[in-house]
């Protein structure tokens, strides 16, 4: 089998071009940003999915201080109009990746650090005539790292400006994960503080910049109710719900289909479009690069590359603070089912947890859900989202498990409180379900409106891992009524569970719930679903719960 050369961990575009990588033509972007009548694009996508290429690109491209022509040899774009804008521009290219901070000062430390390198890169101002003395006292500020944060605000379009007058032309800023330090900012807990510093240095880099050609941010989300872009009337922005830019980042079909076809395995079609597509950017099925590349590179190995790139803190956050509605919401998307939600393209990270479809909408935009159908409803989106591919639902399998992983409960308790169930020793199973509601309750909150939901999910949550040799359904239909949870092994020579659920305020009633529990369950007809699909053996279930203590009875 022929291999493919991937450049697996690099992201600059003149290293995949001189040592002759891999590379999947996305030289275009460069045209249509050119036609853009927008001096700022925004792109928020997925991390991992072809950004700070991307950049690295426009960068070579753009850059007057270097003949990079051929690096562009025999790339579409070479045979476009726009290929004449090559080497035309000086160039500010800057990313903000790597300003994660503990504090605020911290934060605003390493942002002067990279600030601090793009002028030592464009050192050679201190000779121009562009800077008088004011200028280069300034410059000496910011390049050793000694500027005031409001000098640090106007940094960027200091340097612009400078730029320009140096080389008689406008200046391109590129600049990759601007939002990489606010979500450092809003775990860290100086949110807000960030947020006004950013607004400084965005507005001053990019709006009313009248030393600008062409600005290219890049990001994962797209973070402005907070009024960072207010005002910027220059900016456009193009996320993964818009048609425009979709085919630029990421693979689409014909792409993997060709890079199969170099390695004579178009029998793998189906099963890496199982595994790596289903993303959805516009109305363009994309894949993730990162994932094709890995595969193709470690052999054909269908493995899970993209979700082990990152420590995916945002979304345990969701998870683990999740209300009981929304762990609901979970079971019904990694059981293979959709869910609808309004989608909010302007992301407020203090609203992550107080309103459900700000986190669907943060989980739409990081690549770990796809839009199957989308409209608009009173101005807003309103779409319905899945899972995208089996790599994904792995992961949230992955997640959900590990908040059962505690000092005091251990993966293995809870492989034997699954086991215990599906087994029907359900002396074991309250035994081990009472521990954990114990150890584990501060990540929950029984205390709101509807303390059954909150249980619901609660449970729900901890069958997720089930998936693999049952399929567990909730607050379906069945007989006369609405079940709680039922349990379908996939086998149907084993047992099938049926479990209702009642709160009580008082221990005293919780004898009376458990009636009140078994007698819906035969009133309502349950076992019908079961039984029609031929499991004999059933076991029902009968929870209640008051506070953390709680009772299970099975009949």
């Amino acid at each position: 089998m022929k291999l493919l050369n991937f450049p697996i961990g690099t992201s600059d575009f003149e290293k995949i071009r001189l040592h002759q990588a891999e590379y999947v033509d996305k030289t275009p972007l460069i045209a249509e940003i050119l036609r853009d009548e927008r001096e700022v694009l925004l792109f928020p996508r997925p991390r991992r999915f072809g950004k700070t290429l991307n950049l690295s690109m426009l960068k070579y491209f753009f850059d007057l201080r270097k003949n990079t022509k051929h690096l562009f040899q025999n790339l579409m774009i070479e045979q476009l109009p726009e290929f004449a804008h090559i080497n035309r521009y000086p160039v500010i290219h800057l990313t903000l990746k790597d300003v994660k901070a503990d504090t605020y000062e911290s934060a605003i430390t390493k942002i002067g650090m990279v600030i601090a390198e793009l002028y030592t890169e464009h050192a050679y101002l201190l000779e121009s005539d562009c800077l008088d003395a004011d200028g280069k006292a300034f410059f000496a500020a910011v390049k050793g790292v000694r500027a005031t944060e409001g000098q640090l605000e106007i940094s960027l379009h200091a340097l612009s400006r400078w730029l320009s007058a140096h080389h008689q032309t406008k200046t391109v800023i590129l600049m990759d994960e601007y939002d990489s330090p606010i979500h450092a900012a809003y775990t860290e807990g100086y949110y807000e503080q960030l947020i006004g510093f950013m607004r400084g240095f965005m507005g001053a880099a990019f709006k009313d910049n009248s030393h600008l050609f062409k600005g290219v941010i890049t990001g994962i989300l797209r973070v402005s109710k907070e009024g960072m872009f207010s005002g910027l009337n220059n900016i456009r922005v193009h996320g993964i719900l818009s048609n425009d830019y979709a085919r630029y980042y990421g693979f689409t079909q014909e792409e993997v289909d060709g890079l199969l076809a170099r390695v004579g395995r178009q029998d793998l079609r189906e099963d890496i479009r199982r595994w790596y597509n289903g993303l959805q950017f516009g109305a363009l099925d994309i894949y993730n690069p990162w994932s094709i590349i890995s595969f193709f590179d470690d052999h054909l190995e269908f493995k899970a590359y993209w979700v082990n790139t990152s420590d995916n803190d945002l979304v345990k956050q969701i998870l683990a603070k999740s209300s009981s509605g929304l762990k609901a919401d979970f079971e019904t998307l990694v059981s293979g089912g959709e869910i609808v939600r309004n989608i909010d393209e302007f992301i407020t990270l203090p609203e992550l947890f107080a309103n459900e479809d700000v986190a669907f909408s943060l989980l739409l935009f990081s690549g770990y859900l796809k839009v199957t159908q989308k409209e608009i409803v009173d101005g807003a989106y309103r779409c319905t989202l899945q899972i995208p591919n089996l790599e994904i639902k792995a992961l949230f399998k992955k997640l959900l498990k590990s908040f059962f992983n505690t000092k005091t409960y251990s993966i293995d308790q809870y492989s034997a409180l699954l086991t215990s169930l599906v087994t029907g020793d359900i002396e074991v199973f309250q035994k081990l379900l009472s521990h954990y509601l114990l150890a584990c309750f501060s990540y929950f909150d029984a205390t709101q409106k509807e303390p059954e939901r909150f249980y619901h999910g609660f449970v729900l949550g901890l069958l997720v891992s089930l998936q693999e040799t049952h399929i567990v359904k909730s607050n379906k239909e069945s007989g006369y009524g609405r079940y709680d949870v039922l349990i379908i092994p996939k086998d149907h020579s084993k047992l099938g569970t049926i479990i209702e659920f009642k709160v009580v305020d008082k221990k005293s009633e919780i004898a009376q719930g458990i009636v009140k529990a078994f007698k819906q369950i035969e009133d309502q007809q349950y076992r019908i679903e079961l039984e029609s699909l031929g499991v004999s053996k059933i076991q029902t279930l009968a929870i209640v719960f008051c506070g953390k203590q709680m009772k299970v009875v099975v009949r």
